[in-house]
């Protein structure tokens, strides 16, 4: 039967030696954590797997249940992995947390009147509306302006989404090159972690003979018989 090779076994995750070190953060620390369990559960599986393989008093049908079985469990200890799930969610409470500080713009200061900032978006819309987006940009200094603009639906100030987007993109640009950062890494890091998942479920079923039927259903794929040994040679006679 299959067994997984260590390149295997490391390639899982194997982009976390991109991420910072564990010690930048607690989200980070549990990000390599969460690849460390993975390989050490695929390693714990594959010795099961050689343990069933090496039983020789099963049969080719017998082997392929067991190994089937283990398959399936491997499948759900993988998804259930607890640092796995730990590592989601500091990821997800560090994304919102950026989002929440790149978010801060579009709250008026408290002394300003909402008739205020409906002058502003006014200006706004009555400029023509090829020059809408550089006016803000120009103006993106007062944080009145980008309260009025950013904290109300586009249309108020005469912009469409793709303005709206041009003018958040520079906002963040200008204010949060610090945070936009790291959420990229948070980001990238959380989809590495997807791919890592994946890549241990793909080896879990070449291992264990398992293929996901057309509905989505895991099942075992026909067991391997064992070779026969080839027919003897028959000594060529003559015949009179």
């Amino acid at each position: 039967m299959p067994r997984a090779a260590e390149d295997e076994l490391m390639f899982v995750g194997g982009e976390a030696i991109t991420w910072p070190a564990e010690n930048e953060g607690d989200y980070w620390r549990a990000l390599h954590r969460s690849v460390a369990s993975l390989r050490v559960a695929l390693r714990q599986f594959d010795e099961r797997v050689g343990t069933v393989d090496g039983d020789r008093d099963l049969s080719p049908d017998g082997r392929q249940r067991r190994l089937a079985a283990l398959g399936m469990k491997a499948l759900k200890d993988v998804s259930e992995l607890p640092d796995l799930q730990t590592a989601r969610a500091y990821a997800e409470a560090k994304l919102k947390h950026l989002g929440k500080i790149m978010g801060l713009h579009r709250a008026a200061p408290a002394h300003v009147d909402s008739s205020v900032l409906a002058e502003v978006r006014s200006v706004i819309r009555d400029a023509p509306a090829r020059e809408r987006v550089a006016k803000v940009w120009a103006l993106m200094g007062d944080p009145i302006v980008l309260a009025a603009v950013t904290g109300a639906p586009a249309m108020l100030s005469g912009l469409d989404d793709e303005g709206m987007s041009l003018v958040e993109a520079r906002v963040v640009e200008k204010l949060y090159p610090v945070e936009a950062s790291e959420r990229t890494r948070v980001e990238q890091a959380r989809r590495h972690l997807d791919l890592a998942v994946l890549r241990a479920e793909k080896l879990v079923m070449k291992c264990a003979r398992l293929e996901s039927g057309p509905t989505g259903e895991m099942r075992s794929l026909p067991p391997i018989l064992p070779l026969r040994p080839p027919a003897p040679v028959l000594p060529f006679r003559a015949t009179a």
